[in-house]
């Protein structure tokens, strides 16, 4: 049979390669135009053809841009918490996922790549197009492997082992903790046969997601962690970022136990949902900055959940404080991102949930005597968070911190928020109070690059929640064709476009009064002068400009009802916001040290 009539061997094997990745539980795809990888689409295209185009087993998700590709698949995988696979073709193509890749790792997102690549022959002889797949990602990877050429004659044996990989490869990507894998596939020329109605696909496929264990915790260490817990007056539940196994609840429950107050960053997503808040502290990063209140509140012992958390402040003062730090964390210590900062904690490998489950059926029900320690924490979280809403309303048009209040305070409605880095991340831990809404709040803070910050935020949207992005001005432009996505697919993403013109968290760090100020402005500030309400109308967005206290969130509840791309552009002056910033500082340091003196 000619080879234009029959399928080559490597369709057959990318048919049950892509076959074995959808049993495993892979369900979306993000693939990037290219021509080496043409034989990983066509497969793909099949299978959702012989699905049927069930959406509930198979989604295929197009994107112009790899880098781009790389966060608007973690993105979606973030927010799912399922494997989310890439699919690019050969050479320069594959370095553009190495950021995501590397903020995946950290962040422990289930990424899966998958790279078309050249055979053995055409490696390290100059053919275009052509660079080292194998290895590229190095460390940032949890597992990486290379397919075999697919042979006629020993098809049987390249079809077995590409199943093998593509099941273990989802099975890395979800083994406590999650991370993302790199699969490499070499295809020959002819890329295909013209005989894809041939394919091997058969519909009714199952989807399951392979069960990964939990982490059990170890009898012992739960004891004697009981005994540390329940002797202790003086202690904090500190949770970070990335608290993904929905121990929320149980974290609550601990807390009233324990009589210890919870500070928890915005994105271990405690501030926002259906819980009794009376132990939760959401001004930490402001009220440690009060150097009597920070010396008089050290704690005894802290026990954390979750990533380090944004404030350096909090960090800082933890670090000094000399408390026993007992970190629970699912990682082994050879894990890239291993939650030991300081080097001076015990970390104990256990799956949050069920060490909460396990010690506090340890615990006395009886003791529900509210500590003087716990007290101090909750009075002064409170005036701050009163504090905070009367400055909003003073200064709420030149204070960028104002936006986070004022979505606390106003919007009602379940979303998907997502925070950008440098200041907005930063003003969202100072400024997020709580919220009875069950939404959830995501930030890439692992490598905490503004490399894909739009496109991560598109990918959160896939999954149907109305998303709100918070970002600064050259974290956007640095992601425009995070906006391609969002548009094509008419997501329901709206972005509070934060526009300084320029690198406004660097007027907060030292070098901005060590170094001359036109040095300064010009290699740090980094004013740019782009229309960004053009950026917006060229991807098909709605563009309004607005001031805070000109009805923000009655804007944006408006713009969430309807699906589809909005960007609210609100200008502010980078002196006027630092000034302003440290304005609030020397309000809140004067009142809390007149409540310490009390």
């Amino acid at each position: 049979m000619d080879i234009e009539q029959s399928i080559l061997p490597h369709e057959e094997m990318i048919d049950a390669f892509i076959e074995a990745l959808i049993r495993a539980g892979v369900r979306d795809f993000v693939v990037c135009p290219g021509s080496r990888n043409t034989p990983l689409t066509v497969g793909l295209i099949n299978a959702n053809k012989n699905l049927h185009g069930d959406e509930d087993r198979l989604k295929l998700w197009r994107h112009i841009d790899e880098r781009s590709a790389g966060y608007f698949a973690l993105g979606i995988a973030r927010a799912t918490n399922r494997p989310v696979a890439v699919s690019v073709t050969s050479g320069s193509a594959v370095a553009n996922l190495l950021p995501a890749a590397m903020e995946a790792r950290i962040s422990r997102v289930p990424l899966i790549f998958l790279t078309a690549d050249r055979p053995a022959e055409l490696q390290e002889v100059g053919a275009n197009q052509t660079a080292k797949h194998v290895g590229i990602f190095g460390d940032h990877v949890k597992w990486d492997v290379q397919l075999p050429m697919a042979d006629v004659s020993v098809l049987q044996k390249t079809i077995k082992f590409s199943r093998a990989a593509a099941r273990r490869s989802v099975g890395v990507a979800m083994d406590s903790p999650n991370g993302p894998v790199h699969v490499n596939i070499p295809f020959r020329e002819p890329l295909l046969s013209g005989a894809t109605g041939n394919s091997t696909w058969s519909p009714g496929l199952e989807s399951t997601l392979s069960n990964v264990p939990q982490i059990q915790p170890d009898d012992y260490q739960v004891e004697l962690i009981t005994d540390c817990l329940r002797n202790t007056e003086r202690g904090i539940i500190l949770c970070g970022p990335e608290l993904t196994d929905l121990s929320s609840a149980g974290i609550f429950e601990l807390s009233e136990l324990l009589n210890w107050p919870i500070v928890a960053d915005p994105m271990s997503n405690l501030r926002w949902g259906p819980h009794n808040f009376s132990n939760l502290i959401t001004t930490a990063d402001t009220l440690l900055r009060v150097s009597r209140f920070a010396e008089q509140m050290k704690p005894e012992v802290v026990l954390r959940f979750g990533a380090i958390p944004t404030s350096k402040v909090l960090n800082d003062w933890l670090t000094n404080s000399d408390a026993d730090q007992i970190v629970i964390d699912q990682a082994s210590p050879a894990y890239a991102g291993y939650r030991d900062e300081s080097g001076s904690a015990e970390v104990y490998r256990c799956t949050p949930k069920l060490f909460i489950d396990a010690v506090k059926h340890k615990l006395s029900e009886t003791n529900h005597i509210t500590t003087d320690y716990l007290n101090d924490w909750r009075r002064n979280n409170i005036v701050i968070q009163q504090y905070s809403k009367q400055f909003s309303k003073d200064f709420g048009n030149g204070f960028e911190g104002s936006i986070f209040v004022t979505l606390s305070e106003e919007l009602d409605t379940e979303i998907a928020l997502i925070l950008g880095n440098s200041m907005p991340v930063r003003d969202a831990d100072s400024f997020i109070s709580t919220n009875n809404s069950a939404s959830r709040i995501y930030g890439t803070r692992g490598v905490s690059g503004i490399d894909g910050v739009v496109s991560a935020a598109a990918g959160t949207a896939t999954i149907g929640a109305p998303t709100i992005l918070v970002v600064g001005d050259l974290s956007f432009i640095h992601d425009t064709n995070g906006m391609w996505a969002a548009a094509r697919y008419d997501l329901n993403l709206k972005i509070i476009l934060i526009n300084n013109s320029g690198g406004g968290i660097f007027s907060f760090l030292p070098q901005q009064s060590l170094l001359m100020s036109d040095d300064f402005e010009e290699w740090w500030g980094a004013p740019h002068d782009v229309k960004l309400e053009a950026l917006v109308d060229a991807f098909g967005g709605k563009y309004k400009a607005l001031e805070v206290d000109e009805n923000m969130c009655e804007v944006l509840l408006q713009l969430l009802v309807e699906p589809g791309l909005a960007v609210l552009e609100i200008k502010t002056n980078r002196s006027e916001n630092l000034t302003l910033h440290r304005q609030y500082w020397k309000g809140a340091t004067d009142i809390v040290s007149l409540m310490v003196e009390e």
